[in-house]
């Protein structure tokens, strides 16, 4: 979702995704569900300038892009819990770690090809 919650004039701009909250994208499997009562969950959320992600018991839910954003890069910013219709709601154990950044598997390969065909040009030129 974008929007402030303190620019947010009702309660309701929550609830329908109207006024200054806009939904931008829900979870693969859980949104359209709601939560069990009393069974815990575990949440892992991953985010940098070109991804935001999040996973629900080992399972990601969501995975927004920068692509999705129309190519603009995140913002830092904050992350919310949004549970406007269950009352009585924990959360515990929150924590914060560096991401890793993982780079693509064919990436090496790539330096590696440029790397060699930087040694035979030079071959050939000398």
């Amino acid at each position: 979702m974008t929007g402030s919650a303190e620019t947010a004039p009702a309660s309701l701009d929550f609830w329908a995704h109207t006024g200054v909250i806009d939904e931008v994208a829900r979870g693969t499997n859980l949104g359209a569900t709601g939560w069990a009562d009393n069974t815990s969950y575990n949440f892992a959320l991953t985010y940098t300038a070109s991804l935001i992600e999040v996973a629900v018991n080992g399972t990601t839910e969501l995975s927004y892009r920068i692509a999705d954003n129309g190519g603009v890069a995140f913002t830092p910013g904050a992350f919310g819990l949004y549970n406007y219709s269950q009352d009585y709601v924990r959360y515990a154990g929150i924590t914060e770690e560096a991401a890793t950044v993982r780079l693509p598997t064919s990436l090496p390969l790539l330096l590696g090809g440029l790397g060699g065909f930087a040694v035979a040009r030079r071959r050939k030129a000398g």
